[in-house]
């Protein structure tokens, strides 16, 4: 049964999150836990997933103390804020002016909490954390240890709860209601920014206040946002995806390949070459599947249809939810699927001649197989070739 998706059933759910990664003080001997958002395209994913805050500037270090269910936010500039306790499952946030009084602040904390133990875990180190905020934290705590505790906080993430689940299918709901609206809105004549524009509008009007459209018009892999005088032509057959975060800050990709005219052999060759590989992944994507067993399995519908494969544009897949990696950027070949993660699924497999489809969604691995989260299911769809208005 879908869990209702009110504040209340967030706040339950953050509680939960903060439990599980509090737990880690005592398996690692911490007297704090330290974690940092930037008010930045994914990288606040820590304050999703212990405050569920968003962060639309500057920086807000998360702080778990012993014996305290809820963490404490010190935050700059002051605005963000307001934006925290509007949105999050916690108000013990404190603003200052600057970032380096916050990181002053946060010195003064860790300093009260740490004691004999002179141990801190740290979330995001090597990615967020920059070096100045580390020499200045050591250099203000001699004999301060800080612990990088990410890899485990990240087995926590990545595994997804009902109430994170259903957050990623509204999401998943919500983009595919835009790429409906995409095709409706295309047609020849238009410029592609203005068509991405009115989509991103409808998406941010609904609470989706970062990411981007990209395109891609040449059959590669690789999409960008269009350039301003490029028109959307008869001919195209076209990428179009979504990177975007919804509240309460959950990320989700999806794409779907366009075109106002009947494709051509080889572009529908590869095009059902690429949802069957996505269909295989998917089927192969269960609890203790590696990335390498995903990337074999998409390797082999490939060479099943008789293409030539040249390497690979990317991973075949990435854990996503409140960041658009929950976990290292580029998952190596071991790294083992759980039960209930959420995984963006995009066969990665290069063709001849650089050729690919950068198709992709994002599913949830179940015993059976990963399910999708989107009720997109097919990655395809023929548009209305009517010249538009130039």
């Amino acid at each position: 049964m879908r869990p209702e998706l009110t504040r209340a059933a967030i706040q339950q759910d953050v509680a939960r999150r903060l439990r599980a990664v509090s737990a880690l003080m005592a398996e690692f001997d911490l007297g704090a836990i330290l974690a940092l958002a930037i008010g930045a395209p994914s990288q606040a994913g820590w304050l999703h997933y212990l405050a569920a805050a968003e962060l639309y500037d500057g920086a807000a270090f998360v702080i778990l103390e012993p014996r305290r269910p809820d963490p404490l936010i010190v935050v700059s500039p002051e605005d963000a804020a307001e934006a925290i306790q509007a949105t999050g499952a916690t108000r013990r946030v404190e603003a200052l002016a600057s970032t380096d009084g916050a990181i002053k602040r946060v010195i003064e904390i860790i300093g009260s909490l740490v004691g004999n133990r002179r141990r801190i875990g740290v979330l995001g180190a090597g990615s967020q954390w920059s070096w100045r905020d580390h020499v200045e934290v050591t250099r203000t705590l001699p004999g301060l240890t800080l612990v990088d505790i990410t890899a485990a906080a990240n087995a926590l993430r990545m595994v997804k709860s009902p109430v994170e689940v259903a957050i990623m299918q509204e999401l998943g709901r919500l983009l595919d209601q835009g790429l409906t609206l995409f095709e409706q809105e295309a047609r020849p004549g238009r410029l592609a920014w203005e068509v991405a524009g009115e989509i991103e509008g409808f998406l941010r009007g609904r609470g989706c206040f970062w990411g981007t459209s990209k395109y891609s018009f040449d059959h590669r892999p690789y999409l960008y946002p269009a350039p301003l005088d490029r028109r959307l032509s008869a001919d195209d057959a076209m990428v179009y995806e979504f990177v975007y975060s919804g509240p309460p800050g959950y990320w989700y990709i999806l794409s779907s390949l366009y075109s106002f005219r009947p494709l051509a052999d080889g572009v529908a060759r590869r095009l059902r070459a690429t949802e069957q590989a996505i269909r295989e992944t998917a089927r192969v994507a269960v609890p203790g599947s590696t990335r390498a067993d995903l990337a074999r399995a998409a390797d082999r519908v490939f060479t099943d249809w008789g293409m030539t494969i040249v390497g690979r544009h990317t991973v075949d897949c990435h854990p996503i939810g409140t960041d658009i990696n929950d976990g290292p950027g580029d998952v190596p070949p071991e790294w083992t699927l759980r039960e209930n993660m959420t995984l963006a699924i995009h066969p990665a497999t290069m063709l001849e001649g650089e050729c690919g489809y950068f198709l992709c969604d994002v599913f949830l691995v179940r015993p059976e197989g990963a399910v999708a989260l989107s009720p997109r299911r097919s990655f395809y769809r023929h548009l209305d070739g009517a010249a538009g208005s130039p």
